[in-house]
């Protein structure tokens, strides 16, 4: 089994000063509290009960730490350099929304029993009024926990999943019954996903994660210098606090070293002020918010540049 549909915080902005919009893994604890509260049952129980079991997700689990007779179906975790984590894997106090120990096939039942919901099943785990407000897209084209893309019969819905030394993405059209889940235990996985989405995408004719054909564009070294330093996430992350990450230039490009997940981004620029590292698909746009130097990495996360 693999641990991967942790939530890391997400920040989105608009454009608009000061407009800025989380899809937070401190609103899902909280949520958690109130599931516990109301119910009376923890987490993992209540979670077991109403949703795992109905929909016949036998190989999941919301216990933190797992129980050790479960340990010889759990993958190890792997960090960027390929080392195993220490301890195998990370326990998370945030149940609901980094504790959830699943596999492919049991993800892939919730996408049939989400799909099976909108096409009229009676007594599924949620009513098809929840799944339709679940599915109906918000700012930056979020529903209601996962995100979305296309509209009316191509409506795709999907969410991505990452823990420390686990990369995993899911994505389900909602009303053609088709989905693809790739988990990986490895912080680098990312790479790997690519390439099975493109390719599932391209034996069945989807349309979707197309490879994309980059044009370079040089960018003064001198322009280039500007950016190099520390900048911080705009929100503290849970067990790690200030978040920081390191703008390097290397032989003409952006290098972004981030200490925490030991991930590195060798950025190309395809245009003054938007980069791409080529391998992983990682996007970084340069902005500025009274007058503080920032970096948006995938229209998400905001990092604006600490003054020396």
């Amino acid at each position: 089994m693999l641990n991967g549909q942790g939530n890391t915080p997400k920040v989105f902005v608009d454009g608009t000063p000061g407009s800025i919009w989380r899809y937070s893994g401190g609103g899902y604890t909280i949520m958690e509290k109130v599931v516990e509260d109301v119910s009376g049952q923890t987490l993992e129980a209540y979670l077991a009960e109403n949703v795992l079991e109905p929909i016949g997700m036998s190989y999941s689990t919301y216990q933190q730490p797992i129980d050790a007779e479960k340990y010889t179906n759990i993958s190890a975790a792997y960090d960027g350099e390929g080392k195993i984590i220490e301890g195998l894997w990370n326990n998370y106090p945030e149940q609901a929304a980094a504790g959830l120990w699943t596999t492919p096939s049991d993800l892939a039942k919730y996408c049939i029993e989400i799909q099976q919901i909108l096409a009229g099943k009676d007594n599924g785990v949620l009513s098809k009024a929840t799944v339709d407000k679940m599915l109906t897209k918000h700012k930056n084209n979020w529903g209601l926990g996962p995100s979305l893309q296309w509209d009316k019969d191509s409506l795709i819905f999907g969410h991505g999943g990452k823990n420390a030394g686990f990369t995993n993405d899911m994505l389900a059209f909602a009303h053609r019954g088709n989905a693809v889940i790739v988990m990986t235990n490895a912080d680098n996985g990312g790479q790997l996903m690519g390439e099975v989405f493109r390719a599932v995408s391209n034996h069945y004719g989807w349309n979707v994660r197309k490879q994309r054909i980059i044009e370079r564009v040089a960018v003064p070294v001198e322009e280039l210098e500007k950016l190099v330093g520390k900048y911080q996430l705009t929100y503290q992350v849970p067990n790690v606090g200030d978040y920081l990450i390191e703008v390097s230039i290397e032989n003409d490009r952006l290098v972004v070293t981030d200490p925490n997940s030991g991930e590195i981004n060798k950025l190309t620029a395809i245009g003054k002020e938007s980069f791409i590292d080529l391998k992983s698909g990682t996007q970084v746009a340069i902005n500025a918010h009274e007058k503080k130097q920032g970096l948006l990495f995938n229209g998400r996360f905001q990092f604006f540049k600490l003054e020396k």
